[in-house]
C-alpha cells in the first residue's frame, strides 16, 4: 500500500505569491488582504497600518438668536413735529408741536387703520382750534390789533398703554386760540385691536353697566382729587365715559379739562383695577 505524503517543496506558484505578498505589507499598510493561498506554508502574517480618523462633516453653527414672531407694541415717536399751519392766514394761523402715537410689529392694514383714527382726531382738534380763533374775534374787535398779527398754539403729548391684543393712545391736547382767555386741554382716546386696526369698544373689555363703572370712577375721582375738589356729587352726576384707556392693571377714564374738576387741573381721570371690572 503506498502511503502519500506531502510535499515539503513549496510550489513554484506559491512562492512568487509570497514574495509578492511580502512586498505589498513591508510598507505601511492600511488594510488587511486576504488571498487565497494553496498550501498552509503560504499564510503570510499582515501588519496593520496607522489608523485612519473617519472624516466627518462640520455641523454649521446656527445662530444662537431664535427668530421670535414680532409682537404688536405701541409707543411714542421720538421726533417732535414743529411748524405753523395756515400761516399767512391770520384768522386760523397756528404754531404747533406735538408727537405721535407708534403701531410697530402689526400688520400694514391694522398700522393704517391706527394711523387714520390718530390722525382723525388731530385734525378734529385743529378745526376745533381754527373755529374757536376766528370766532374769537373780528376787525371791530377791540381785541383784533392785538391778536391778528398773532398765532393759536396746538400742542399734544400721547399717553400709550397695551393689553393683550390691545393698544390704547390718549392725545393730551393743550390748545391756545390767543384770542384772550384760557387755553383748553381735550383728551381723547383711541383703543384698537392690533391683529386688525379695528376700535374696540369698553364693552369688549368689562360686562359691568354704564351706572355700576360710573360709581367705581367716581369713588377713583374722590380718592384722586378729593370730594370738593371735583364738580360731581355723586356718582350719577359723573360724565360721560368716552375717553378710555387699557392697560395691563385695569382702566383708565380721561376727562378733558372744566369737565370733572376745576381748571387748574387740566386733563383729569379716573382709575379702575381689572380685579373691580371682573
Amino acid at each position: 500500500m503506498t502511503t502519500h505524503r506531502p510535499s515539503r517543496a513549496m510550489p513554484a506558484a506559491g512562492v512568487a505569491l509570497a514574495l509578492a505578498l511580502g512586498s505589498l505589507v513591508s510598507g505601511a499598510a492600511t488594510a488587511a488582504v486576504a488571498l487565497p493561498v494553496s498550501s498552509p506554508a503560504a499564510a503570510v502574517a499582515i501588519v496593520p497600518g496607522p489608523a485612519i480618523a473617519p472624516v466627518v462633516a462640520k455641523k454649521s453653527k446656527k445662530s444662537k438668536k431664535s427668530k421670535k414672531s414680532k409682537k404688536p407694541r405701541i409707543t411714542v415717536s421720538k421726533r417732535l413735529k414743529t411748524g405753523t399751519w395756515y400761516k399767512n392766514q391770520a384768522p386760523k394761523r397756528i404754531g404747533y408741536d406735538y408727537r405721535l402715537p407708534l403701531l410697530t410689529g402689526a400688520k400694514a392694514k391694522a398700522k393704517k387703520r391706527f394711523n387714520a383714527k390718530v390722525d382723525q382726531l388731530v385734525r378734529a382738534e385743529r378745526r376745533s382750534l381754527v373755529r374757536w380763533r376766528s370766532g374769537g374775534y373780528s376787525p371791530d374787535d377791540v381785541l383784533y390789533a392785538t391778536y391778528k398779527d398773532g398765532s393759536a398754539h396746538f400742542s399734544m403729548r400721547p399717553k400709550v398703554s397695551r393689553y393683550k391684543n390691545y393698544v390704547s393712545a390718549t392725545l393730551l391736547f393743550d390748545t391756545n386760540p390767543n384770542i384772550g382767555g384760557v387755553s383748553q386741554q381735550n383728551s381723547p382716546t383711541v383703543t384698537v385691536d392690533a391683529r386688525t386696526g379695528k376700535t374696540a369698544k369698553l364693552s369688549r373689555f368689562t360686562k359691568l353697566s354704564t351706572a355700576e363703572l360710573k360709581r367705581l370712577a367716581y369713588r377713583s375721582a374722590v380718592r384722586e382729587y378729593g370730594a370738593d375738589s371735583i364738580w360731581p356729587r355723586s356718582a350719577k352726576e359723573m360724565p360721560k365715559l368716552d375717553s378710555f384707556q387699557v392697560s395691563g392693571t385695569g382702566i383708565r377714564f380721561w376727562f378733558s379739562r372744566y369737565e370733572l374738576a376745576a381748571g387748574a387741573y387740566g386733563n383729569t381721570s379716573a382709575f379702575v383695577g381689572w380685579s373691580k371690572l371682573r
